[in-house]
């Protein structure tokens, strides 16, 4: 095994122009692929560039040398690669702000039609096992979010298909309730519900846990539609302000949504 430390003569001067700094990367890449026929392994590692100065004076690197990548460099185990997961860009895509995404983007402002939602994540220093319990907790957000009050089982859970009815309260809608069908179930892994019809759900909302090195990503997300609920009305009563009704109504839920995934990730650490 040996680690290839890729670096460059000069610092980049941050421009945004493209020049022959740049090429550094592609060059890098092409080794990579160059390893790989001939039955050599590598990952592209920058967790160094944190200690840049220590890896330098460390390795004798002189000043004014850029450092680009770490490239760990080994003979492989068999022949079958496979790919790395990728999430569709269409979710790691923010729209205007971070965390607002938008499930068929179009030209303009999302639309009802366009699936807009939000994603918001973070990191658990903990195993997926830890966190599930609370992501199944289905009365657990309730501590967390100032609209979201509670819910119950209607059907054994937590499992897939399995039904529950959530309580919600507005200061300008008052009190609702909601019933919600589990659509996906993967212990330690996913927890997925639509609420209202689950052909046609008013929102969809999703949990997923993805394991990190000695830790674990949380993420939740939500999705407003297709189906009708109190924002179609809204819409529907004033459609000249629907973009500026979903922007706010995306606005508040990633609020909500944030302390939830932070509250969660304070009770299984222990904060």
């Amino acid at each position: 095994p040996a680690l290839v430390l890729v670096a460059i003569y000069g610092e980049h001067d941050g421009s945004g122009r493209p020049g022959l700094f740049d090429s550094v990367i592609q060059a890098a890449w092409s080794f990579c692929l160059a390893l790989r026929s001939r039955g050599l392994g590598s990952a592209w590692t920058t967790l160094h560039l944190g200690a840049a100065d220590r890896v330098g004076e460390l390795l004798g690197i002189p000043t004014g040398v850029t450092q680009v990548v770490l490239l760990p460099v080994a003979y492989t185990v068999g022949d079958e690669f496979s790919p790395a997961p990728r999430r569709p860009a269409r979710e790691i895509t923010w729209f205007e702000r971070w965390g607002r995404t938008t499930v068929h983007p179009a030209e303009g402002p999302p639309v009802h039609s366009d699936g807009p939602g939000v994603t918001v994540e973070v990191d658990v220093d903990a195993p997926a096992s830890d966190i599930w319990p609370h992501l199944v907790d289905i009365n657990l957000p309730a501590r967390f979010s100032n609209e979201f009050q509670g819910a119950e089982w209607i059907d054994d859970g937590p499992a897939l298909g399995a039904r529950f009815q959530g309580r919600n309260q507005r200061d300008d809608l008052g009190e609702w309730q909601v019933v919600c069908h589990v659509v996906a179930y993967e212990e330690d892994r996913v927890f997925a519900w639509n609420a209202g019809d689950v052909e046609n759900p008013a929102a969809q909302w999703r949990f997923e846990l993805e394991p990190l090195a000695g830790a674990t990503r949380l993420r939740f997300t939500m999705v407003l539609g297709p189906g009708p609920s109190g924002l179609t009305i809204a819409i529907e009563s004033m459609p000249d302000m629907e973009a500026r009704i979903i922007a706010r109504r995306q606005d508040e839920q990633t609020t909500n949504m944030f302390r939830t995934v932070e509250g969660i990730r304070d009770l299984v650490e222990g904060r």
